[in-house]
């Protein structure tokens, strides 16, 4: 069974010959019909997403997304002084947290934003 409905693993879906008529996949293994991946039942993906969910990396990755998410938040609004900005980083942090975490310790954390007039001469 693959991923179109109706045909079967190792069937034509477009090609020179009929539609849904039998692909030799030793004669060429890199055909889309030999090559497309099974259909996983949803007791496959449940025990997939166990694994994932209960994995020490996910909770990692977890614990740092709500420090990112607070960090971030904190960090826009007092750099900023503005709420749109908190937001902004606390979405970012809460996805990325191993970017926003290290660019708003580089900016100088929750330091305001100098605000330098460029003066032409």
């Amino acid at each position: 069974m693959n991923t179109y409905p109706g045909l079967y693993k190792n069937h034509s879906l477009v090609g020179f010959g009929s539609f849904g008529a039998p692909v030799d996949c030793t004669a060429n293994p890199y055909d889309p019909a030999c090559t497309q991946s099974q259909v996983v039942t949803q007791d496959q993906f449940q025990t997939s997403m166990n694994q994932y969910l209960s994995s020490p990396w996910f909770t990692v990755y977890k614990i740092l997304s709500i420090v990112g998410a607070t960090t971030g938040a904190y960090h826009g609004y007092r750099r900023n002084d503005s709420v749109g900005w908190a937001i902004g980083w606390f979405l970012l942090g809460g996805a990325f947290p191993f970017i926003t975490i290290p660019v708003s310790l580089a900016e100088g954390y929750a330091k305001p934003h100098s605000k330098r007039v460029i003066v032409d001469k």
